[in-house]
């Protein structure tokens, strides 16, 4: 690594509220030149409008469905706004998760029909996967990868797809992603573990399409509403497990993700060694879904407000919340947020040699027209220094 590495983050891409490619042009006026481009899951809502009345044959529903992926991804060729913008400025890694589907996939949802049957749900996702391979990651079906290993020295980067193969059974061996997958979790544990004592020591960074710091939502309401990584045995297992350890060992981690409609920065202690060894860095939406009723309700609080006082800039959007007091098998973790993000946003996640180990700034960048709001906010540099 020479001088930083600079990973340009953005999640959750709704195209009909991008008035005027307003992505496009924040993205291709960044001061830094990024050197990849990790999108985190939901760039298309295939399952949006809600109660949308879907053909239940195909090719109608690929046709249907492809539609809205032209819209996004080839939008210069189609003159529209979309992320033909991002997807050019550097390499790209697209990590899914439900949307690129529908909304908790794979549980049925009430409020979409063509989740209510079997068959339904079956026809659903194999023409979302086929979309997902062909214009996510450019290859034939069935050659999608389950994870993305590239090192960067000191950084060993590891992605990985979390939503494609999600059982709706939280107890399977293989419920959150493949076993493959998993393995690689286990190895880049192993690798991370085996560079500390060396002159190169090794800094973890590791992708999902969802967040680590969130409440477990109970059994119900994770099938209902959105079920969360801490759903899944698969996840105590192989993924807080090697955090856990790797924490044991003086190895520090980031991870990196979107999916949540807000962006923040927190840290972890790890109780048993008294460092600050795990951190999470989100970006999310890059434009919000448009939520019909709650959306028109908040805009009018914020007019109403308006008149006694200044109006919120982001009306529609939630605040950034404090991550939860504990996380880990054992609850070894204590997260705190460092800085929350309101709004449309991309960031620039920067990472740079420091002693044997690295640093990490993160530049979070509002999607808005007026230049007040968009002016960026740099935090950091927060250690990330192998013992």
């Amino acid at each position: 690594m020479d001088g930083s590495f600079n990973i340009l983050l953005t999640s959750c891409y709704f195209q009909p509220e991008d008035s005027g490619g307003l992505l496009g042009n924040i993205v291709s006026q960044l001061p830094v030149r990024p050197h990849m481009t990790l999108m985190a899951g939901d760039q298309v809502y295939l399952d949006l409008p809600l109660f949308e009345d879907l053909p239940d044959t195909d090719p109608a529903l690929s046709q249907f469905l492809g539609n809205k992926y032209q819209k996004n991804f080839l939008s210069d060729a189609l003159g529209t706004a979309g992320l033909e913008s991002a997807l050019s400025r550097a390499p790209t890694v697209c990590l899914p998760d439900d949307h690129e589907f529908w909304n908790n996939y794979p549980f049925p949802q009430a409020q979409l029909p063509g989740t209510w049957t079997q068959e339904r749900r079956d026809l659903w996702a194999s023409v979302g996967q086929a979309m997902y391979e062909d214009y996510q990651q450019g290859g034939a079906p069935g050659t999608a990868p389950s994870f993305w290993r590239f090192d960067v020295q000191p950084l060993a980067i590891l992605m990985l797809d979390t939503r494609c193969s999600r059982k709706r059974d939280f107890k399977a061996a293989d419920g959150l992603m493949r076993q493959d997958a998993a393995s690689a979790v286990l190895q880049w544990e192993a690798d991370l573990i085996a560079a500390k004592g060396t002159a190169t020591p090794l800094v973890g960074i590791l992708a999902g399409g969802q967040a680590l710091f969130v409440e477990k939502p109970s059994d119900t309401a994770s099938q209902l509403q959105d079920a969360e990584y801490g759903n899944y045995d698969q996840f105590s297992t192989v993924v807080e497990g090697a955090l856990s350890r790797l924490a044991d060992a003086g190895v520090p981690v980031v991870f990196v993700t979107g999916d949540v409609h807000w962006g923040r920065i927190a840290q972890a202690m790890h109780i048993p060694t008294g460092r600050t060894s795990l951190y999470e860095v989100i970006c999310s939406p890059s434009r919000l879904i448009d939520t019909p009723g709650a959306d028109q309700k908040a805009i009018l609080a914020n007019k109403i407000r308006g008149i006694f006082g200044k109006r919120e800039t982001w009306p529609r959007h939630s605040d950034p919340p404090d991550p939860p007091a504990r996380f880990g098998n054992l609850h070894e973790f204590t997260p705190s947020k460092c800085y929350g993000h309101k709004g449309d946003q991309v960031a620039l996640v920067q990472f740079s040699r420091a002693g044997r180990g690295a640093e990490m700034r993160v530049t979070y960048y509002s999607v808005h027209n007026d230049a007040e709001v968009k002016r960026p906010v740099t935090c950091g540099p927060y250690p990330l220094l192998p013992l």
